[in-house]
């Protein structure tokens, strides 16, 4: 995969529909919810986040007795009682402008690249797809 791909990856993931909340029940709204756990407040549960699944995973979970109609993350989200949020277009995290996608090594194994926020990181090019190995950030320090 070269930065092209990656970038335009990216994009598609960040520009696509999010889907539904988990139907609201009684009591507090997510955000008050989220809010006062993120204040060490007492709750009456915990939000439930998810970032995404591996392509692998629901097809693995159908087999072992998930209903068929899941067959996406809204799906998943709603069937498994999992909140969803969402956000407005605006770029409050991450540098501005951003630094670009760039390939600095690329073998069988592996990719390593520097992404849109400076940082560099190392991905597995064989097998399921996870989170990447981060090497280092732009960023180290307060003079930073």
């Amino acid at each position: 995969m070269d930065a092209e791909e990656l970038e335009a990856d990216f994009r598609k993931k960040k520009d696509a529909p999010r889907a539904a909340p988990a139907p609201a029940a009684a009591g507090p709204t997510l955000r008050e919810r989220w809010r006062a756990a993120m204040q060490f407040r007492r709750v009456d549960r915990l939000p439930n986040f998810e970032f995404g699944y591996w392509a692998e995973t629901l097809p693995e979970w159908r087999e072992q007795g998930m209903p068929a109609h899941v067959t996406g993350e809204g799906e998943a989200y709603r069937y498994f009682g999992i909140e969803n949020w969402g956000g407005a277009p605006v770029n409050a995290q991450g540098l501005e402008p951003g630094f670009g996608w760039t390939v600095l090594e690329e073998n069988d194994e592996y990719l390593v690249q520097r992404g849109n926020e400076g940082e560099i990181s190392k991905i597995n090019k064989k097998g399921h797809k996870s989170i990447p190995h981060y090497i280092e950030f732009p960023v180290k320090g307060r003079a930073d």
